[in-house]
């Protein structure tokens, strides 16, 4: 049963999108053409230059779509308590009963938890009210030559396409 948090079960959706839910023959055959001409080619290759030329602009919402509906890519920060994956009070789970039967077997502990708000992650809501103190702001990252040189794709990716939440100036420490 998929739920709010699904994620296709296994990367082959991400290596070839025509295994997506509901793909049709334009998907398709854009797929194709991809993996054709795209894949694998140098970054000055024409079809690589017009690729990220649609992936911004005229392909961008079908993107945007892709990584939000198939990936966990443009996920955002939206809220500082646990989500369902930690918090489930109909199976009886939670964070805070797993921390204090940890304390209970271990005595006391300080215990951390972590998770990235760089990378292939969206970083921070830029709309949620419980994310609001941190001031983020939406930025469009700009690889260099040389990342682009060697992983084309990072013209296109989820950050390029989607976007990053970035923590407002001065705000950073706020975050914890």
């Amino acid at each position: 049963a998929a739920g709010d948090d699904y994620v296709a079960g296994d990367e082959s959706t991400l290596n070839n999108p025509t295994l997506a839910n509901d793909t049709n023959a334009v998907v398709d055959w854009v797929c194709n053409w991809y993996r054709d001409h795209v894949d694998g080619a140098d970054r000055g290759a024409i079809a690589v230059r017009l690729w990220r030329g649609l992936a911004l602009t005229l392909l961008r919402p079908t993107l945007k779509s892709f990584f939000a509906e198939q990936t966990t890519f443009s996920k955002r920060l939206s809220a500082f308590r646990a989500n369902g994956k930690f918090e489930d009070p109909s199976a009886d789970r939670s964070l805070r009963s797993f921390v204090q039967s940890l304390r209970g077997e271990f005595g006391p502990l300080r215990v951390y938890c972590w998770h990235t708000l760089g990378g292939y992650w969206g970083g921070v809501c830029t709309s949620s009210p419980l994310t609001a103190h941190l001031a983020a702001a939406q930025h469009f990252p700009r690889p260099t030559d040389s990342l682009l040189e060697v992983e084309p794709a990072l013209g296109w990716d989820a950050a390029a396409v989607c976007g990053v939440g970035a923590v407002g100036e001065g705000r950073e420490i706020e975050l914890f």
